[in-house]
């Protein structure tokens, strides 16, 4: 008995040491041009959904939380657009994956958190769209990142 809480024990540790296969996305190798086309479309995706977001009226009733996390995300999507327009700008002058990595890093931590303020407000199907066009985006840089995946993309089945 002992020898088979040993065994079990010994697979819980191994499974949950191992790296996270399921969903991982595979490093493809640097590719500058590849890399700098992809990020030009970024700054123009975000100015989108910035420019809908200023077209939304934001909760004018409702919770306070729920105005909070309508500014927060208000100002999430402001760094994101600031973040866009300077991963493209340094890929087109020509630093590559080590020196923008942190550029991209820092799109991915502000697509964790807009998802997060994006779960406690209303989004219309305009604002869904840019989110979802800007994701993309990401999505098709993340594998010369060698990033971890980026947080599912939100959808009225996962809140």
């Amino acid at each position: 008995m002992t020898s088979l809480r040993t065994i079990a024990a010994l697979l819980l540790a191994g499974a949950l040491a191992a790296p996270e296969t399921a969903g991982a996305t595979a490093q493809l190798a640097w590719d500058q041009a590849q890399v700098t086309a992809i990020a030009q479309e970024l700054p123009k995706a975000a100015e989108n959904l910035r420019s809908a977001l200023r077209n939304e009226p934001g909760p004018t009733t409702g919770s306070v939380g729920g105005r909070r996390s309508f500014q927060r995300f208000t100002d999430i999507v402001r760094r994101f657009d600031r973040e866009a327009k300077h991963l493209a700008a340094s890929l087109e002058s020509g630093q590559g994956h080590d020196e923008t990595l942190p550029v991209f890093e820092n799109l991915a931590l502000l697509v964790r958190d807009g998802r997060e303020q994006a779960r406690r407000i209303f989004l219309t199907d305009s604002l869904s769209s840019r989110i979802a066009a800007g994701r993309a985006i990401l999505d098709r840089l993340a594998p010369y990142y060698d990033a971890a995946p980026l947080p599912p993309p939100l959808t009225p089945e996962t809140p």
